[in-house]
C-alpha cells in the first residue's frame, strides 16, 4: 500500500465537522502495516479527533517529534497510555526549557509538557537522533537539519534557558519526515523552524533525489518578508513540488502569499485531510 498521511491535528478542522482544530500539529503516517505518529498537537484535540476518525492508537509502531515546543508535544501524555511502550524519536535539545517573548517583555513557557522521566514512566522510549535514520523502507527521519541558506532564520522571540540564562533558541532538534511513495518524495514537516528550503535541500542530500513531489505541514513563514517568500517559492518550483499543503504555523498572510505565487500547487492541510502518496 502506498504511504498515506492523515492530519490528525491542525489549527483548523476540515469539512469533517466532528473534528476539532487547535494551535498545534499532528499527523499519522501509514504504509505496509507500519504506523508512525508525527507530533501530537497541543493536547486538547488529538484523542477526540482520532476517535472521530476511527483510528486506534494502540497499533502505533513509533512516534517522532519534530521539535520540543508544546504545540507539537503537548498531546504526548494523552497518547502514551493508548500506544503502550513505544519508541519516540526526537533531536537533542527538545527537553531544554523553552520560552517565547510576548509583547511587554514577558516570557511564556512553550516547552515539553512533562519532564522526560515522567513521560518515560508513561511508556516513552526516547531515541535521540543525531543523523538521519530509516525506520521503515519508505520512511526516513531527517534528524537535525543543517542551516545553509542565508535568508531563513529562527524568530528572535523564541528563547531557551541555558545555565540559568535565556538566550535565542536556534531549535537545533528540528526534524522532518521523508516518505517514498509512488509519486516520488514527500516531506512532512512539523514547523520547519530550520527553514523550508534548508529542509528540502537536506532531503535531497539524504535521498539523492532532485525532485520533491509533495510538501505537507508547517512552514513557519509567519513572519517571512518579501525576499524569503520569493526565494522559498523559487526553490519550490526548482525542486518540482507538485503538492503544497502548508499548515499550522504558516500564518494567514503567508498562506495567502503562497496562494498568490503558487496557488496551482496548493491543497488544504487541515484536521482530517488525507494524502495518498
Amino acid at each position: 500500500m502506498p504511504p498515506k498521511i492523515t492530519i490528525l491535528v491542525e489549527n483548523c478542522a476540515g469539512q469533517a465537522t466532528l473534528l476539532l482544530g487547535e494551535h498545534g500539529f499532528s499527523a499519522l503516517v501509514e504504509t505496509d502495516g507500519y504506523r508512525l505518529l508525527f507530533d501530537t498537537g497541543l493536547g486538547n484535540a488529538i484523542l477526540h479527533n482520532v476517535e472521530a476518525l476511527g483510528i486506534n492508537l494502540s497499533g502505533i509502531n513509533a512516534v517522532a517529534l519534530s521539535h520540543g515546543h508544546y504545540d507539537h508535544t503537548g498531546g504526548l501524555p494523552q497518547v502514551l497510555p493508548k500506544t503502550g511502550r513505544v519508541p519516540v524519536y526526537l533531536g537533542a535539545g527538545a527537553f531544554a526549557p523553552k520560552y517565547a517573548l510576548v509583547p511587554g517583555g514577558e516570557e511564556r513557557w512553550i516547552g515539553m509538557p512533562e519532564p522526560q522521566t515522567k513521560l518515560e514512566e508513561k511508556g516513552a522510549d526516547f531515541r535521540i537522533l543525531e543523523k538521519p535514520i530509516e525506520i521503515h523502507p519508505e520512511i526516513i527521519l531527517t534528524g537535525p537539519i543543517p542551516r545553509i541558506t542565508d535568508f531563513e532564520s529562527v524568530e528572535p522571540m523564541l528563547m531557551v534557558e541555558k545555565e540559568g540564562e535565556k538566550v535565542p533558541d536556534s531549535i537545533p532538534e528540528d526534524q522532518a519526515v521523508i516518505l517514498r511513495g509512488e509519486n516520488g518524495i514527500t516531506v512532512l514537516t512539523g514547523c520547519a523552524h530550520a527553514g523550508i528550503v534548508n529542509t528540502l535541500k537536506y532531503v535531497q542530500k539524504i535521498t539523492g533525489a532532485n525532485k520533491i513531489h509533495s510538501l505537507i505541514g508547517g512552514t513557519h513563514l509567519l513572519f517571512a518578508f518579501e525576499e524569503r517568500m520569493e526565494k522559498t517559492v523559487v526553490a519550490l518550483r526548482e525542486m518540482g513540488v507538485v503538492v503544497l499543503a502548508p499548515s499550522h504555523c504558516t500564518g494567514f498572510r503567508a498562506t495567502a502569499e503562497l496562494h498568490r505565487r503558487a496557488g496551482d500547487l496548493m491543497m488544504p492541510g487541515n484536521s482530517g485531510s488525507v494524502f495518498q502518496l
